[in-house]
């Protein structure tokens, strides 16, 4: 991810015992905790029926057992009953989500693109999902 004009964050990755799950590398800056994410936020925009937004924070519904809420670009919070999903990971929401909507939320936008430079100048060429 390119730097944005944002300050960095003073975060570090959460080291939760058992959850090594939830470590992220520490130049990301969010800091990851295991806990209670509500089942909605007040006055929140609902861009779907599993998405909300209010204010600086995002609250993803995945399933009865896996909830995320990212805020202010920095603070990871994860309910995940991991009794309910044995020997599952649910790393993919960290990576996949948690990142990428941290980032927006700190002024950088997130692309999986192929990259070349032509002419000292970064062009990147993105296509839908499965383009190859």
């Amino acid at each position: 991810m390119a730097e944005s004009g944002a300050e960095s964050a003073p975060h570090t990755p959460a080291k939760l015992d058992g959850d090594s799950w939830a470590a992220l590398p520490e130049h990301l800056g969010l800091l990851v905790t295991r806990g209670a994410v509500p089942d909605s936020l007040p006055g929140a925009e609902w861009l779907d029926d599993w998405i909300q937004i209010s204010g600086d924070t995002i609250l993803l519904y995945f399933s009865d057992s896996l909830r995320m809420l990212v805020r202010s670009g920095h603070d990871v919070t994860v309910q995940w009953d991991d009794e309910l999903e044995p020997g599952k990971d649910p790393s993919w929401v960290l990576y996949g989500w948690a990142v990428r909507l941290a980032a927006l939320q700190r002024g950088t936008l997130s692309l999986h693109a192929a990259t070349v430079e032509i002419d000292g100048v970064l062009v990147g060429v993105a296509g839908k999902s499965g383009a190859g």
